[in-house]
C-alpha cells in the first residue's frame, strides 16, 4: 500500500491548515517518506516549496516522483527548471485552455488537472480530485485521492487508519496525505 502514497508538501513552504513546517522537519519527513519507500511527491508552484525540495534532493541524493500543479505557462516553466525529470504536471484548478497547452509541449511527463467537481472532469493523464462522495464511484487508476483527512476535519470523528482505510478502500490509483510533523508522517506508514 505504501507504493499507492503521494506525500503532498503544500505545508512545506506556506501555512496550510496548520503553521508552515520549518525546514529542519521537512527534511526530516522527506529523509523518512524516502526511507520507507514513498517516491512521489505532490507540489505546487504556489506552496513556494521547490527550493526546499530541490536542496533536499541535491544534498542527501535521495530522489522523488515529482507531480506539481501550475496556473500558468510562465509557472511551468519554473516547475521544469527546478524539476527537469517531473513525473506530471497538473493545472491548479479547472482550466482547459491550460491543459491544452501542456497536452500540446510534448514533454515526458503526464498532464492533468487538480480539479474540486466531477463536472471538471476532462480527458487527461492523471486527475487529482478531493475525497468527495460523488468522485468515489469515478476513481479509477488515473484518479489521485487527496484531502483524505478533510483538512483535518474527519480526524475529529475517525482515526488516521480509519481514514487510510476509507481512502484505500477506493479505486483510486495514488492517495495525496499531508503531514505536519514528522510523527504525523510515522503513524500514517504505521497505519499502513
Amino acid at each position: 500500500m505504501i507504493n499507492r502514497l503521494i506525500l503532498g508538501t503544500v505545508q512545506f513552504g506556506m501555512d496550510y491548515v496548520t503553521k508552515q513546517v520549518p525546514p529542519d522537519e521537512a527534511y526530516k519527513i522527506l529523509d523518512y517518506a524516502f526511507d520507507n519507500g514513498i517516491d512521489t511527491l505532490d507540489t505546487a508552484y504556489a506552496y513556494k516549496n521547490y527550493e526546499l525540495l530541490s536542496s533536499f534532493m541535491k544534498d542527501t541524493g535521495k530522489t522523488f516522483n515529482i507531480i506539481s500543479k501550475v496556473k500558468n505557462i510562465s509557472e511551468l516553466k519554473i516547475t521544469e527548471d527546478y524539476f527537469p525529470n517531473m513525473t506530471a504536471c497538473l493545472t491548479h484548478g479547472y482550466d482547459e485552455c491550460l491543459l491544452d497547452k501542456l497536452k500540446r509541449r510534448g514533454k515526458d511527463y503526464m498532464v492533468g488537472m487538480s480539479i474540486y467537481e466531477t463536472s471538471e472532469i476532462k480527458d487527461c493523464d492523471i486527475l487529482q480530485v478531493p475525497m468527495k462522495d460523488e468522485f468515489l464511484p469515478l476513481l479509477n487508476e488515473k484518479y489521485h485521492l487527496r484531502s483524505i483527512f478533510g483538512r483535518g476535519e474527519k480526524l475529529k470523528t475517525k482515526s488516521v487508519k480509519e481514514c487510510l482505510a476509507d481512502a484505500f478502500n477506493t479505486n483510486a490509483g495514488k492517495i495525496v496525505v499531508g503531514v505536519d510533523t514528522l510523527g504525523h508522517l510515522e503513524e500514517i506508514v504505521g497505519a499502513l
